[in-house]
């Protein structure tokens, strides 16, 4: 009963808020958007699933740059390149901050990461930090653990194929931990692995806007835990506990081996960073050293699940188009010399291949929307009115997919990355990896991961969907599931050496 009072006495706070707001703010000319009820605004056109697709109808209806309100909070719709050009990029001072995530960032308190930082000098701190240990120029530092976890995966892909997506979990695990950690994982069931995925899908869950009405109503924040209809505490303090295991466990193992005090580590990002650090004494010690925390976590938070994401999205564009496949097998045969399989060393020549990883990540955008930005003033963008506070989503599904960009989006047609005999560059900056300032510093080594995992697929196995009592191949129709981090729904495939020699190969 209690619960129900707080919940009409913070309705009628946030109706004053939105009076007021709407009294300041009525001679502003916003960009068109769907018409909202009063007080509500738009919340009851959105679906809580595919809520994507109303935003792709509302881009279609009202053009690229789509303006509403739910519950009185401003929202803006990205939803072309040139837009987000002329917003996240011309004007990313203005465009670069995060919006209030109470579930997310004050119960979770998942707010010491970049990803989720407010824009502001900690922010940059932390992004400048992360990005010196993933630059371009350092990413051959890590090809040999990257390949070494290949071999792995090939040899168990080999000999037990139909258990292909945990020996595709493990192989990309596998690699950001030993790069990251030093530490070598036995299987998918590592407890790190699971503890990693657990926040992951935590974070994918509570960041999506109408999961938790703690994010509509903050006020819900402060009821106590005991009372009904309050597990949304409950589980932000569980993942709190959880999310400091995964940034302080690796890490003080590999302190330790550097002690002298534990099993032995590779050397990895951690042990360089600890190598880096103030001494003992020095009064920035602590906060630099709680940086590197933040930096080793990071990246295996942000990397395990998309880039898992993609290289499934892979085998099953490689089941829906086996011409493709065979075109980029084709390639490799003629690249690769006999004898081995294909290294970084081919990369640059590999031409249709690295056009099918590129047509991978825009068929299926693994972030349709990303995190969303907010505006940390008020902007006039073509005479439009943008108010300090507002929710900025860039629909990046529908930009990769705007048929005047790209035409047949719907299509899978690698070719359309190939220019001049060379696959284009402007991918790796694409929406696909965010926006602005945000955008995802990690990607190049995600990519080089991603390109092991596809030539070592396309050179050593077939991918084939399965067939009926009567050999015919089964139909598989693609479908993704609805998340900040979308993932394909589960399909069957087969995959099967390509010959003896193939098996040779992983046996060697």
């Amino acid at each position: 009963m209690l619960l129900y009072h707080l919940l009409v006495s913070a309705f009628c706070f946030s109706v004053a808020l939105v009076s007021a707001w709407k009294l300041r703010s009525k001679r502003k000319r916003s960009p068109p958007g769907p018409p909202g009820y009063p007080l509500v605004g738009s919340l009851f056109s959105i679906p809580k699933e595919k809520s994507w697709s109303i935003h792709d109808t509302w881009l279609k209806e009202y053009g690229d740059l789509v303006y509403y309100e739910v519950l009185g909070q401003p929202v803006l719709l990205v939803g072309s390149a040139k837009r987000v050009k002329d917003l996240f990029d011309k004007k990313n001072a203005i465009y670069s901050s995060r919006p209030r995530m109470p579930m997310v960032n004050e119960l979770m308190k998942f707010d010491n990461t970049f990803g989720t930082l407010k824009y502001g000098p900690r922010w940059r701190q932390l992004r400048r930090a992360f990005t010196e240990v993933f630059h371009p120029n350092v990413l051959p530092t890590y090809h040999s653990t990257i390949t070494s976890q290949m071999s792995g995966m090939l040899t168990r892909m080999a000999s037990t194929p139909d258990q292909w997506e945990d020996h595709l979990t493990h192989f990309f695990a596998g690699s950001i931990i030993e790069m990251t950690y030093g530490i070598e994982i036995e299987s998918v069931n590592d407890p790190l692995v699971k503890n990693v995925q657990w926040v992951v899908g935590g974070v994918t869950m509570a960041a999506v806007t109408v999961k938790y009405f703690v994010d509509i109503f903050p006020i819900l924040k402060y009821v106590p835990s005991w009372m009904p209809g309050t597990g949304f505490k409950q589980f932000a303090k569980k993942f709190i506990q959880m999310n400091d295991l995964i940034k302080d466990e690796p890490f003080e193992r590999v302190l330790k081996a550097m002690n002298g005090e534990g099993p032995p580590v590779k050397p990895c990002i951690v042990s360089r960073l600890i190598e880096n650090l103030p001494d003992e004494d020095d009064e920035d010690r602590e906060d630099e050293e709680e940086v590197a925390r933040l930096i080793a976590v990071q990246a295996c938070l942000a990397g395990f699940e998309t880039v898992i994401s993609a290289a499934r999205a892979f085998v099953l564009a490689m089941i829906l188009h086996p011409e493709i496949q065979k075109k980029a097998q084709e390639e490799i045969e003629r690249v690769v010399e006999e004898g081995r399989m294909p290294d970084f060393r081919d990369r640059s020549k590999l031409v249709y291949v690295n056009a099918v990883i590129a047509e991978v990540m825009r068929w299926h955008t693994i972030a349709p929307f990303a995190l969303p930005h907010a505006t940390s003033e008020d902007d006039i963008y073509e005479d439009y009115f943008i108010p300090k506070g507002t929710v900025v989503i860039g629909n990046t599904w529908s930009i990769m997919h705007d048929p005047e960009e790209f035409p047949e989006p719907m299509a899978f047609k690698p070719e359309r990355w190939i220019e001049d005999g060379k696959v284009s560059r402007e991918w790796l900056d694409s929406p696909i990896f965010g926006y602005g300032r945000r955008i995802c510093p990690g990607r190049h080594t995600s990519m080089d991961m991603l390109y092991m995992f596809v030539t070592a697929m396309l050179a050593g196995f077939e991918m084939e969907a399965p067939k009926d009592s009567n050999g015919v191949p089964i139909q598989i129709i693609p479908e993704f599931t609805d998340m900040i981090l979308s993932q394909p729904e589960p399909f069957d495939c087969v995959i099967k050496p390509r010959g003896l020699k193939a098996e040779f190969q992983f046996a060697a």
